[in-house]
């Protein structure tokens, strides 16, 4: 076994134990939860990490500097060799197989290569939705866009500032050219909402081309015992939870933050901000905007 299970262990970085022949093939389809964090990624690796029968795993077992690093590249489409994203989850997914375990993995940056993980290695993708202005709250309360970024040229792509941590720069993603000169006039909650927007909107899109079969999109609201027992058959688990182990989980609120901003405290030109910004995916996922806590 290559890392102890544990259901209240402090979350420990894994790695693969050892290089698997290209002959050995994947037979337990794996399952990556994606989305734009602060989303429920927290909550949907903790109740699939109650069956011992799944090695599930978050962005903070993994490498956050690496998979962000992948996000960018992915985002801004640059030509870069993707072997060590895929071998590395490949020999995770093979070490859990040869255990008999299935392999679950819920990271937000993984949302931007859904396809090549579908690609890769057949998996299941799991797209978690929240509430837009909860996500873009949750965000603003975590510090984004609040470093400045220093622009030469907006048409390039972003550099990295030496002051910043690495998955943070990768991770918070710029827009470019005359886009980025709107952005830039915008407020922190319209920068957040316009990025909550656009990544959500892009792994809406490419689920759609995926079969369908192997694709959810699930509202982290409407994430019930129900939709837990239907997930927890996506990744191929064994030893389903009960309902009251399932509703003590959601109560405990696994990943929630230590404090908390509600649109109510936004002004005006914010909320406006947040209503334009956000249009798009209110519609496409049905959310009734509602300026409230």
């Amino acid at each position: 076994m290559f890392f102890k299970f544990g259901k209240s262990a402090k979350p420990a970085a894994v790695k693969p134990p050892k290089q698997f022949d290209a002959s050995v093939k994947i037979e337990r389809r794996p399952v990556f939860a994606v989305g734009t964090g602060r989303c429920g990624t927290h909550f949907l690796e903790a109740i699939m990490r109650e069956d011992p029968s799944i090695l599930a795993l978050h962005t903070d077992r993994v490498n956050a500097e690496a998979d962000s690093f992948l996000r960018y590249g992915l985002w801004y489409k640059l030509p870069i060799d993707l072997e060590p994203a895929r071998d590395f989850r490949r020999r995770l997914i093979l070490s859990a197989q040869e255990e008999g375990r299935s392999y679950f993995e819920a990271n937000a940056y993984m949302a931007v290569a859904s396809a090549e993980l579908h690609q890769w290695y057949g998996a299941n993708l799991i797209q978690l939705v929240r509430r837009p202005q909860d996500v873009v709250n949750s965000h603003l309360v975590k510090g984004w866009y609040d470093e400045a970024y220093p622009r030469g040229d907006a048409a390039l792509l972003p550099g990295f500032p030496p002051e910043m941590i690495a998955n943070h720069f990768f991770g918070r993603i710029l827009p470019l050219g005359e886009e980025y000169k709107r952005w830039s006039a915008l407020t922190r909650v319209g920068k957040v909402s316009w990025w909550i927007n656009a990544l959500n909107i892009r792994i809406l899109d490419t689920l759609a081309k995926l079969p369908q079969e192997h694709v959810r999109v699930v509202k982290l609201e409407e994430l019930d015992y129900d939709k837990y027992l239907d997930l927890h058959r996506l990744a191929n688990g064994k030893s389903p939870m009960t309902r009251a182990r399932f509703d003590e989980i959601r109560a405990a609120r696994p990943g929630k933050g230590k404090s908390t901003r509600h649109s109510s405290d936004w002004n005006d030109a914010e909320w406006q901000e947040f209503m334009t910004e956000t249009k798009p995916l209110h519609e496409r996922v049905n959310y009734e905007p509602k300026r409230s806590r």
